[in-house]
C-alpha cells in the first residue's frame, strides 16, 4: 500500500466517523431535548421517528444521484449541503439552535 492510499484510506475512515456521528448522538440529545422543552416520551418517539425517516429518504435521493453523478460531485454536494448543518451545531451551547440546525440537515445516512 502507497503512502497515499494509506491517506485516502485514513481520510475515508475520518469522513465515515464524521457522516455516521449524527446518527449515533441521536440517543444522546433526546433527554436534553425533553427537560428544555418539556417535552413527552411520545413526542421524542415522533422526533426519532422523523429524524430516521428523513434519513431513509435522502438516502435514497441521494442513492438515485449516483448513477447519473460523478462520485467526486455527489461527495462534495453531501458534504456541503448535508454536513455544514451538523458542524454549526458545535458553535451553540444552548440547545434551541442546535437542534434546528441539527433537523435542518437534510443528508441523514
Amino acid at each position: 500500500m502507497t503512502s497515499r492510499d494509506k491517506i485516502t484510506l485514513a481520510l475515508l475512515v475520518l469522513m465515515s466517523v464524521f457522516l455516521f456521528a449524527d446518527q449515533r448522538i441521536m440517543l444522546a440529545i433526546l433527554p436534553g431535548i425533553s427537560k428544555e422543552y418539556n417535552i413527552d416520551a411520545k413526542m421524542l418517539g415522533f422526533i426519532g421517528s422523523a429524524f430516521t425517516l428523513a434519513g431513509a429518504l435522502m438516502s435514497m435521493g441521494f442513492g438515485w444521484f449516483t448513477d447519473r453523478i460523478s462520485r467526486k460531485m455527489l461527495l462534495i454536494i453531501v458534504v456541503a449541503v448535508g454536513k455544514i448543518p451538523c458542524f454549526l451545531t458545535g458553535f451553540d451551547f444552548l440547545l434551541k439552535v442546535p437542534l434546528h440546525l441539527f433537523f435542518l440537515n437534510p443528508y441523514k445516512e
